[in-house]
């Protein structure tokens, strides 16, 4: 378990401002977290086989490839400024080479 003031350390090391109520709230928050964690590390895995997926459905997306829509001259018409095929955007960060 963790003591209010490793709690209130933590808290200052990370330059958190927390008001005592808060503090104390966390407080029994994260020792009952500490105490579930005890609780899963007495479980006995002697076994069982590590699972690196939650279900056994692997790749059930679709291939991730670029599909031509025919609907790039309709979005373009749509945008306020357009430039061979690219929507142009007004210039938000300055270089030197720009």
């Amino acid at each position: 378990m963790i003591t209010k003031e490793e709690l209130k350390q933590i808290a200052q090391v990370a330059k958190f401002d927390f008001s005592d109520d808060d503090l104390d709230m966390m407080y029994e928050d994260i020792n009952a977290t500490i105490e579930l964690i005890q609780n899963l590390k007495e479980v006995d895995t002697e076994g069982v086989q590590p699972t690196f997926y939650g279900n056994a459905n692997h790749d059930v997306y679709r291939e991730d490839k670029a599909i031509d829509s025919g609907k790039r001259d309709r979005l373009l018409a749509n945008a306020p400024d357009s430039d061979e095929g690219y929507i142009r955007v007004p210039v938000i960060l300055e270089t030197e080479e720009a």
